[in-house]
């Protein structure tokens, strides 16, 4: 037997080794079981994973679905409110169309009425149109006429302003002494060179002056009549821009405030714009006074005659 130990001890250790080598087989293989079972936990976690996102996207389906069924569900409702509104509208045009084919036998008939009518109405528009031609001849006579008594009425204010403009001046506004400068072409009346020249001398010379543009030179020069006097309580020069007319209109207030204002900035004196006639309006002898033009009126014949 002590023979036989160290093959024993060899035989022992030789099985030792062989349980070492084997437990470093289990070993190994436990790993790769451990191995195996991570990558299986992995797999699982992602089947998981996977599986939960499948069970979301189908929530989501089902969602989409309850959706797409209360969408369907509106639709079939509107559907059917189409349908009831179509049925009411097809009862409507059958009305309408009864309705209409009664407009239009009333219509034909009044076709009917209107036909004798436009017969009628020509005959009406025929005398009308003789009656018209009768009028624009009578019109015309008239209009002669009447251009004939103002051409006599104008003319015969105008002289009458010309001739007693100084009387009004000296009654009106307290000047003396005053005497036409100028009077517009369409007055028969001569103003001597000695009374003209000067004025006309000053206007030139204010307007290479600057004091006055040559369309206000022009201007100016349309004025019915310019006249000059002297002031009775201080002897300053006073001059006056007057327009004459029958009835006064708003235009004549117009002119002689106008030119009044050139006149005034041409010679630097007082002006006193004066519109002079037969007529005037209560609101435009307000739009007068506002402006500072006077209004001189003719004087009636019993109101001649006591003067």
């Amino acid at each position: 037997d002590l023979l036989a130990l160290p093959e024993s001890a060899r035989a022992i250790r030789e099985t030792q080794r062989e349980m070492q080598e084997t437990q470093q087989r289990i070993a190994d293989l436990l790993n790769q079981t451990a191995e195996r079972l991570d990558a299986l936990e992995s797999r699982q976690s992602q089947h998981d994973a996977s599986l939960a996102r499948i069970e979301s996207s189908q929530e989501r389906i089902e969602t989409r679905q309850d959706q797409s069924d209360a969408r369907l569900a509106r639709m079939e409702t509107k559907q059917d409110r189409m349908e009831a509104t179509q049925a009411e509208m097809l009862q409507w045009q059958a009305k309408a169309d009864t309705r209409f084919d009664h407009i239009e036998s009333q219509q034909a008939e009044m076709l009917q009425w209107q036909a004798k009518a436009d017969t009628r109405f020509d005959h009406i528009e025929s005398q009308q149109a003789e009656m018209l031609q009768w009028q624009a001849k009578a019109d015309t006579r008239f209009d002669r006429i009447e251009g004939r008594l103002g051409n006599l009425t104008g003319k015969d204010l105008e002289r009458q302003a010309i001739t007693k403009f100084a009387r009004i001046a000296h009654l009106e506004f307290g000047v003396v002494k005053t005497q036409i400068l100028h009077v517009t072409a369409l007055h028969s009346y001569t103003i001597p060179d000695r009374l003209a020249e000067p004025y006309r001398a000053r206007i030139d010379a204010a307007e290479s002056n600057g004091l006055i543009t040559y369309a206000e030179e022009v201007e100016l020069g349309e004025a019915d009549i310019v006249a000059r006097g002297y002031s009775r309580q201080d002897t300053t020069p006073v001059w006056f821009v007057a327009e004459i007319s029958g009835t006064i209109a708003f235009d004549d207030i117009r002119r002689a405030h106008e030119r009044a204002d050139i006149l005034s900035r041409a010679l630097a004196e007082t002006v006193i714009p004066v519109v002079y006639g037969l007529r005037v309006s209560d609101r435009l002898r307000v739009v007068a006074e506002t402006r500072g033009v006077r209004i001189a009126m003719r004087p009636q014949p019993d109101e001649e005659d006591a003067t």
